[in-house]
């Protein structure tokens, strides 16, 4: 749809349609890449993308799965740290899966109340069992069981 005389040298193309403009002939035509939602003036690079794909270097790409991101090449690569949901480049996460928290760099299993993360990182372990709560490892308690009483000093639960 034109918006303007064609003699004026200036036209717009419907943004409904998602075309670009041919300036050369005042026609409007599809964008080179038909995952674009919307491109430029000559066509060949996209502005925005429709549903499922992302802008890269003009171009619309395939959104990556869960745990992936794109590399300098345009594909697909599995994010570097473990548990990772997104990364904006390989080695450094954004967002870890449910039951994860970023933290330091890393993915770490979320653990609930009377366990904490074991050394390894790979699994939760139950507090000492005098500790109601613990943080760090299973024998530093945040909180204590009932009959025992906090030894804020050295982060222990005593009878």
């Amino acid at each position: 749809m034109e918006l303007s005389a064609p003699n004026q040298g200036c036209f717009k193309c419907d943004a409904a349609n998602k075309y670009g403009n041919d300036l050369t002939n005042q026609t409007c035509k599809p964008c080179t890449d038909l995952n674009c939602a919307d491109c430029s003036s000559d066509r060949t690079k996209c502005s925005t993308c429709g549903t499922g794909f992302q802008i890269f270097n003009g171009a619309c790409k395939a959104n990556c799965k869960v745990g992936e991101t794109l590399n300098k090449e345009g594909t697909c690569t599995k994010c570097s740290t473990v548990n990772c949901a997104t990364c904006q480049n390989i080695d450094v996460c954004d967002k870890c899966l449910d039951n994860y928290t970023l933290l330091e760099k890393k993915c770490n299993l979320n653990c609930g109340v009377g366990t904490v993360l074991s050394s390894d990182g790979l699994s939760c372990v139950p507090c000492n069992k005098t500790c109601k709560s613990c943080i760090q490892n299973a024998d530093k308690c945040t909180e204590c069981q009932p009959a025992f009483n906090f030894d804020q000093s050295k982060s222990t639960c005593t009878p």
